[in-house]
């Protein structure tokens, strides 16, 4: 086996190892990816399993920062193009210094508000986190715990002209030794998207 083969199979087991699923987890998804690619186009990678076109693994986590330790970015990398938040409002901190319940907390919440928790959890997750902290207890209180829904596999091809799509609010994780869009092909991902994968190609 080249050397570089080898090293891409090891970071796939690596990462798959660190997040808590068997290191040749990978292997299992890659018949059943080209069984679906001849059978449909465009296909869906979703956190509700009766819409997923490829079947997922689930990955429990307690907190951002326990999600940031398995599967984040570093502090301290380049963040220019990553949507950081507003400041937190002095409003909103009062309410939730004030709320008795998870409940409670969410009965105050409006989307607005809820839309900027999702964008600092995504922040703090691929960014540098310092700059979310204040977030962190919100974060914690209204997002956690949560399931990573993660897909791994030796290669995802895209062929050309078509549009896979990573579909859900939650965190993902794509976790492949390489990845290759075919000439006009697309994927779709969302911001909470972690790819962990040694090649990407577009054709």
């Amino acid at each position: 086996m080249h050397p570089f083969t080898n090293t891409l199979k090891n970071n796939v087991q690596l990462f798959n190892q660190r997040i808590g699923l068997p290191p040749d987890a990978h292997l299992g998804l890659s018949a059943i990816l080209k069984k679906a690619q001849q059978e449909k186009k465009d296909l869906i990678f979703s956190e509700n399993q009766f819409e997923s076109d490829i079947p997922m693994a689930r990955v429990s986590i307690d907190s951002i920062r326990h999600l940031k330790s398995l599967a984040g970015l570093p502090d301290g990398i380049e963040d220019a193009h990553i949507a950081y938040p507003p400041p937190l409002d002095r409003g909103w901190l009062q309410a939730f210094g004030n709320a008795g319940s998870r409940l409670e907390l969410d009965a105050k919440m409006d989307d607005p508000f809820y839309s900027n928790v999702r964008k600092a959890r995504d922040a703090y997750l691929l960014g540098n986190s310092r700059k979310v902290l204040e977030y962190e207890p919100i974060i914690d209180s209204l997002l956690f715990p949560s399931v990573m829904t993660v897909f791994t596999g030796e290669e995802l091809n895209i062929p050309a002209g078509e549009v896979y799509t990573i579909k859900g609010d939650g965190v993902f994780a794509l976790n492949f030794e390489q990845i290759t869009l075919g000439k006009g092909a697309e994927m779709k991902i969302t911001p909470g998207t972690i790819i962990n994968a040694q090649s990407i190609t577009q054709l």
